[in-house]
Parts: structure tokens; sequence; C-alpha cells
């Protein structure tokens, strides 16, 4: 599904006399994620938000639709993805006829078992006694609460106290986790605020609402350090050794569940209501 869009920038780029090392100077993106750009191969970037953010400023670079080219990406992986759904679908389904094959006579002799069984419980337990014969309940005791219509009345039209709606808290929700990667959705908040503060020596790299906001080679956190990141829509980091680092998103504490000196994704889309 990229490779379409990989021959256009190769083609935009031959056309203005660019050498890849040159647009890597030029745009801080590494060369192999330009060549992987324009080869089509998406197994070379570590998230799906990497892509989209290399994929628009490299357009926008060579002087094409950046953010045109990012949705038609995006359009053709989801048609790609409902295609390969609807086949699994097909080749697992099963019909709710296939399941519910009875032979007629079966029906028919569970039928008559429970007419049967009906009938022996009716009689078996059918009252000999009429409700003129059974015991009324006895008046109601002196010190028993009894609520007239006209107080249920009365408190129905009490006006209800005049309190404002609760303000909304910020929330993460997780959306998937796993040893290389764990997505976040932020709820409760119009922005993403993330704040990392280093308990020992950590590389990172840090892309905020599509564009990368560290250098190509990233960045080092030393013992004691720390840094803040704000975005509109979305902030991705990755980190060498995320168990040293302390990360809060728009002030929740974050548990990274990640193993010692193994790199691993974090990204915190923000999801409005």
């Amino acid at each position: 599904m990229l490779e379409e869009i990989g021959r256009t920038l190769r083609e935009a780029r031959e056309a203005k006399g660019l050498s890849l090392e040159e647009v890597q100077a030029d745009t801080k993106i590494r060369r192999k994620y330009l060549q992987a750009l324009e080869d089509g191969r998406e197994d070379e970037f570590p998230a799906e938000v990497y892509l989209r953010g290399f994929l628009r400023s490299y357009a926008n670079y060579l002087g094409l639709d950046g953010l045109a080219l990012v949705e038609e990406y995006r359009r053709t992986r989801e048609e790609q993805m409902d295609e390969q759904e609807e086949a699994r679908v097909e080749d697992d389904e099963v019909t709710v006829a296939d399941r519910l094959i009875v032979r007629p006579v079966v029906v028919v002799v569970l039928v008559g078992l429970i007419l049967l069984a009906g009938t022996f419980l009716g009689l078996r337990y059918w009252p000999t006694t009429t409700t003129a014969d059974e015991e009324l309940p006895g008046p109601a005791a002196e010190n028993a609460q009894v609520l007239a219509p006209e107080q249920q009345e009365e408190a129905s039209q009490e006006p209800a106290p005049d309190t404002p709606p609760p303000t909304p808290r910020p929330r993460l929700e997780m959306f998937s986790d796993n040893d290389k990667e764990s997505v976040y959705y932020v709820t409760g908040s119009e922005a993403v605020e993330l704040s990392i503060a280093a308990r020992g020596r950590c590389w990172l790299e840090v892309m905020v609402d599509g564009e990368v906001v560290t250098p190509p080679s990233g960045i080092i956190l030393e013992e004691g350090e720390a840094r803040t990141w704000n975005g509109h829509d979305r902030i991705f980091f990755r980190a060498g050794n995320p168990t040293v680092l302390d990360v809060t998103v728009n002030g929740i504490p974050l548990d990274l569940n990640a193993q010692q000196g193994i790199p691993k994704n974090f990204v915190f889309i923000l999801k409005r209501d």
C-alpha cells in the first residue's frame, strides 16, 4: 500500500536532483527511513505514527501535499485491513442453521416429554385449597411506617439541589500493550502533556503531533534531568531503557511495564468526546 506513494516521492526527489543524503541533512530524517518510504517498506518503522510523521515531512519538503499523502496511506491501509478481516470471517463463519440442525423426530420426542412433565407437575402440585381457606395477613403493626400518596407527591415535587456538573478529569485508557509498544488514549483533556524525569542515563526519541522534535540521533537524558513536551493530538516517544524513567501524562503517573535495557515505544493519543 506504500509502494505507489514511495514511487511518487522518489520521482519528486529525482526531479529536483536531490540525493537522500541531502534530504537527510535538510529534514533531519534518517536516510534509512527516507529509503524505506521510497521502497514502500512499512516494517522498517518502529511504529505507524513514525511512518506517517516522516511521510508528511518528506512530502512537504519535496513540495507535495503531505497531509493528502498521509490520508491516502491511511485509507488504503484501512481498506486492506477490512478486506483481510472479511476474508477471515468468511473462512471461519459457521451459520446458525448449521448449529441448529435437529432431526424432526427428535423435536417431536422433546416436545412430548416437555408436555408430559408439565402434566405430571400440574397434577402433583395443584393447590387443594382455595383463596378463601388461606390465612389472610393480620393488621399492620402500630409502629410500622406508612407513606401516604400525598407524602409521595410532596417528595417528588421538592426541587433538586442546583449543583454544577463535575469538571472532567484527565484519564488514560490503555489501547494495546506488548513488549515493544504501549498505546494509550488520553481522555478528559484538550491536549497531551508528557513529562519525563530520568533516574539514570537514558536515550530518547520524541515525536509530537507527527513531527520529530528531537535530533535525528535522539537525545540523552542524564540522571536527575527532566523534560516536558505538549501536543494537540498525540505524542510518541521511544526510550532505550524505560526502567530508569518516571513518566507522567497529563499529571497521571504511568507504569511503563518495561524490561531493563530493552527499548520500547510509547504512544499517547488524544481522544476527544
